[in-house]
């Protein structure tokens, strides 16, 4: 069988999947890493417990989430609102900037004359 009829025949994964390996395998190198180096450490539980909480979370996060589905917090009618905004903070910031560059220039030339 060809590499292309291969890719063909195994079917797609969710993308999620690959995003909860990732977690846990990062979980379990840190999880070795703690108890490697808490063993003298007071409370060497603590961070065991962390690590394994934050990995728990994360998978179900990742897993809740629907994959393909971009997702905004704001209404439309908000996002264009922050978008004029910005525009107008950009335009303010850019209007002192060349102010600026002016005052320079007349102080230059008022320093070589």
């Amino acid at each position: 069988m060809s590499k292309k009829a291969k890719k063909e025949a195994q079917p797609a994964q969710d993308p999620r999947t690959k995003v909860i390996s990732d977690i846990w395998l990062y979980a379990t190198g840190m999880l070795a890493i703690a108890l490697a180096l808490g063993s003298s450490m007071r409370y060497s539980f603590l961070a065991p417990i962390a690590i394994l909480s934050g990995a728990t979370v994360g998978t179900v996060v990742v897993w809740k989430s629907r994959p393909g589905e971009e997702r905004s917090p704001l209404s439309p009618q908000a996002l264009a609102q922050v978008e004029e905004r910005l525009a107008n903070l950009e335009a303010i910031a850019s209007s002192g900037e060349l102010d600026l560059a002016q005052r320079i220039e007349r102080l230059e030339s008022r320093d070589s004359s």
